[in-house]
């Protein structure tokens, strides 16, 4: 596999370089290169992108050589190979130019060890760049470290242990008071002096341990002298780094941390907690004041407790039991019959069940009961009891609570009624409604009287999907069931199901609805369904008349094109004396021929264009477009024809137009159409005006437009009749269709591409006085001028001589099927001097390129055996055809033919007819 090099040539010999770029393809280089000459240039092409290696001759006049062009190099980018290659270079010069910094030297005749220098020094400029890199991370490594240090607070000693010198960072200065300028002439002996008493032999036994033991590193807790006063606690650490030959410490080096803040804490610490013993009684007493507030509480709930003797059936109620019952907490409390008064009937035989069952059998309950309470209101109270027993087993007493929850049970009721309503207008719906619980099973189901259903919705509820669906049907839904309730959103699908052995559509919702349940809607969408599948039909009808359409078009488009190619061709070879000199007289009649088979390409040309626009084909292809120069060239293309008929063209074109974003070729086609127009309907000796205008925002209350007016003094159009001259083969009346010749299409397609680029078109004209087209086109856009590069290419050039770098007139292949084509194809361009050969389908042509190897191939896309498109494939696999100039000539002149042809490998495409004149000047330029 080749590898990719990017390689700059200083080299004046375009010879010398072509043998350096062979040189480096044979050595297994992929090379996109650049070749300079002189030092302006080298800085530029320098700047404009990344390159791998710089190859340089040695003498590059006029004032210029290889040492220059080194240092230019080295400034730009110091890390870029330079490899310098001369036939003129002593040793002396190269080994000057190795010191100054060139990487190597080679001789123009001895090139075999070019790519291996070149890999070598690719290699070694990677290593370079390396080595930076990790020298750029070390020099931060270590300015973060530093930092790390200064920032961690830490003192930083180095102690040269038999001169008892000490260096020291300021830190450990500071921690005890001092600068380091006042400290700079400590010894081990003074920093002793500055240790409490008290520490001092701690501090000294942990240092006579280190130094029996080299890897270890002693640390210990000590205090220090504070030049203010005091002692600051700080945290010691050591270690021997350097021994002398018997074993004896020569140098240690330490830290110092402040740690009097660490020992505050452990004191407040000890404060902490004789604080928090004193907290915790505290805590004691509010928990015993929190039993009051809860008893306070409860009365706040409602909550009250109640007590039954069974032997006597003697009550005993709180204070809060009265007031539940709206009685006074001072009267006495009522008796077991009283009590029961206070119940409705049928709660009060529930009530009486309970207390029985709990007396006899010892069972705990729970239950809500409805009460009358004294003032004759209504209420809901929640009962709970547990029966006492004796020793012998015998239930003695009952007791329990009892709290208030009317306005429990009046949400109850409200959400009950809420349901019922959610019910009635579930019923309303056109659809089937049931929830399911996390086992797939049916909690309610109900059936709108428009529904129809399968099961009989008493039938399933309790019931789970997979007793009552199909089991694939059940599955699919249990599916969403539990994506809707894991995510919490509503799943939508389509289904499928037999409903009296007919196929019905389904759309199935499924939401989640609280519970840990999903909601499920079902609607019949076989309608909506039995529609889309019309519509689907209707669309594909509609797509396979257009494809129909396009395939006429396409199809007449090539049949009127081919012999149009041999019409014109014929008619431009002979009068370019191809088969022979002809006459003035012929050479007039074959200009008629020729301008009627023009009109003729033009009428196909609208048509196929108007086609275009109408189905929705043609995309404009947009650039930033200089409006000067398109308007310039527009005129280029009717000058001849104003010319003739003494017409004169009258530019007013502003200086500094900003350029557009357009389809150049397009707008084009638009100014010629009109220009072509003013100078048809225009008597000898008028004049046409080509005026462009820049409006500004405030002008057009939008965004600025450009206008582009084209007036005339020609014979003008009626009011009633500026309607109809934007529609497709529309003229004026009969008799401008005698007088003018033309289709009606021209200003149709102008209107078209015109509102393809957001703009307008409009009009105003006067019988025998003139028109004025004007253009308005959106500058929202707009760019700054930006210059273009002129074209080498110029169809208008006078046809120069074959290369003369050639050994014999090159050889070209025709690959064509249509004798008339290769007829006049093959003559005109033997009249030109070149050598041609002829296939007459695809597989003549791979084995012609192949046996013949020829300069060029001329390759028609419609052959038969194998179509040009495929046989352009298969030659650009063949690695000695794969640069090999290729030119796609053929009548496909549709959307997107030029891009398949480019596509496939052809190098240009020219659609038929064919220009000779324009084939020969292209042909001359890819040679």
């Amino acid at each position: 596999m080749s590898e990719p090099l990017n390689a700059l040539l200083i080299e004046d010999s375009e010879d010398d370089a072509l043998l350096t770029l062979r040189e480096l393809k044979r050595g297994g280089f992929n090379v996109v290169w650049e070749r300079v000459e002189t030092a302006e240039t080298l800085r530029t092409v320098l700047l404009s992108r990344p390159w791998d290696i710089v190859l340089s001759d040695y003498n590059l006049p006029p004032s210029f050589n290889a040492p220059m062009a080194l240092e230019i190099v080295k400034q730009i980018n110091p890390n870029l190979p330079f490899v310098v290659i001369s036939g003129t270079i002593g040793e002396a010069s190269a080994v000057e130019l190795m010191r100054q910094g060139a990487n190597d030297y080679l001789m123009k005749g001895k090139l075999i060890r070019l790519a291996e220098v070149v890999r070598r020094e690719l290699r070694e400029a990677e290593i370079r760049l390396e080595r930076q890199q990790s020298a750029l991370e070390l020099a931060r490594t270590k300015e973060r470290l530093q930092l790390a240090i200064a920032g961690s607070g830490i003192g930083l000693w180095d102690w040269d242990v038999p001169s008892g010198n000490l260096i020291f960072n300021e830190r450990w200065a500071e921690i005890i008071g001092y600068s380091i300028e006042e400290l700079e002439f400590l010894n081990a002996e003074t920093v002793r002096q500055k240790i409490h008493p008290d520490d001092l032999q701690i501090a000294i036994l942990a240092l006579e341990k280190h130094f029996r033991q080299e890897k270890e590193t002693y640390e210990c807790e000590m205090r220090m002298c504070h030049k203010l006063g005091g002692w600051v606690w700080v945290l010691a650490s050591g270690k021997v780094v350097e021994w002398d030959k018997d074993g004896k410490p020569l140098r240690m080096t330490g830290t110092h941390l402040d740690i009097s803040g660490r020992k505050q804490s452990v004191e407040m610490l000890q404060k902490l907690n004789e604080t928090l013993e004193k907290k915790v009684q505290a805590r004691t007493a509010d928990l015993k004041r929190s039993e009051n507030q809860l008893r306070e509480a409860q009365q706040i709930a409602h909550l009250g407790s109640w007590e039954l003797d069974v032997s006597t059936r003697k009550n005993s109620w709180s204070t809060e039991v009265f007031r539940i019952f709206r009685l006074d907490p001072d009267c006495p409390e009522p008796n077991y019959e009283e009590m029961l008064a206070y119940f409705p009937i049928d709660d009060r035989r529930r009530f009486l069940q309970l207390i029985d069952r709990a007396i006899q059998l010892g069972e705990t309950f729970e239950t809500d009961l409805q009460i009358i309470c004294a003032d004759g209101s209504l209420g809901y109270i929640f009962v709970k009891a547990e029966a006492i027993a004796n020793e012998g087993g015998q239930v003695t007493r009952l007791f329990g609570i009892l709290m208030d929850i009317s306005d429990r049970k009046a949400i109850q009721e409200a959400l009950k009624r809420s349901e019922e309503r959610s019910r009635a207008s579930l019923l309303a719906l056109p659809d089937i409604v049931y929830r399911i619980n996390s086992n797939s099973q049916y909690v309610d189901f109900l059936v709108s009287p428009q529904g129809k259903n399968l099961v009989d919705p008493q039938q399933v509820i309790g019931k789970s999907l997979y007793e009552v669906l199909p089991y694939d049907l059940a599955e699919t839904q249990s599916c969403l069931m539990q994506q809707a309730l894991a995510t919490q959103t509503t799943q939508i699908q389509e289904q499928l199901v037999l409903l009296e052995g007919k196929p019905v559509h389904e759309e199935v919702r499924v939401a989640p609805c609280g519970n840990n349940e999903a909601v499920f809607f079902i609607r019949d969408i076989s309608d909506r369904k039995l529609t889309e599948l019309q519509l689907q039909q209707t669309n594909e009808e509609l797509m396979r008349a257009t494809r129909l359409k396009d395939e006429f078009l396409a199809s007449m488009s090539h049949e009127l094109r081919t012999p149009l190619n041999v019409i014109l061709g014929m008619t431009e070879g002979l009068q370019a004396g191809v088969f022979g000199e002809v006459s003035d007289r012929q050479i007039k009649a074959l200009q008629t021929v020729e301008n009627s088979g023009n009109h003729l390409l033009s009428l196909i040309n609208d048509i196929l264009d108007v086609a275009k626009i109408e189905s929705g084909q043609m995309i404009l292809d947009l650039s930033a477009t200089s409006v000067q120069n398109l308007c310039k060239s527009s005129i280029v293309f009717v000058s001849q024809l104003a010319l003739r008929k003494q017409i004169q063209i009258i530019e007013q074109i502003p200086q500094n137009l900003p350029e557009l974003l357009l389809d150049e070729r397009r707008i084009r086609q638009v100014l010629i159409n009109l220009l072509n127009n003013a100078v048809k309907f225009t008597e000898v000796g008028g004049n046409i005006t080509l005026a462009v205008t820049l409006l500004s925002e405030a002008e057009y209350k939008e965004k600025p437009f450009l206008r582009i007016a084209i007036q005339d003094t020609g014979i003008g159009i009626a009011p009633e009749h500026i309607k109809k001259l934007f529609q497709p083969f529309i003229q004026i009346d009969s008799a401008l269709n005698r007088k003018y010749e033309g289709t009606g299409l021209g200003l149709a397609l102008v209107k078209r591409i015109v509102e393809m680029h957001h703009g307008t078109v409009s009009l105003t004209s006067e019988l025998g006085v003139g028109s004025c087209f004007t253009i308005e086109l959106p500058c929202g856009n707009a760019v700054l001028p930006t210059p273009k590069p002129e074209s080498q290419f110029n169809p208008d050039s006078p046809l120069q001589s074959i290369p003369s770098t050639a050994l014999a007139p090159p050889l070209i292949l025709l690959a064509e099927d249509n004798e008339e084509n290769i007829l006049t194809i093959s003559s005109y361009l033997e009249a030109k001097g070149y050598r041609i050969i002829v296939a007459k389908n695809g597989q003549e042509a791979i084995a012609s390129a192949k046996s013949h190897q020829p300069d060029l191939i001329l390759m028609d896309i419609q052959l038969p055996v194998m179509d040009g498109l495929e046989a352009t494939k298969q030659i650009r696999l063949d690695p000695d055809l794969v640069d090999l100039p290729i030119i796609a000539l053929t009548a496909l002149a549709m959307e997107g033919d030029r891009d398949r042809c480019l596509a496939a490998g052809a190098n240009e495409y020219i659609s038929k007819p064919i220009k000779l004149k324009q084939l020969a000047l292209l042909i001359q330029e890819l040679l």
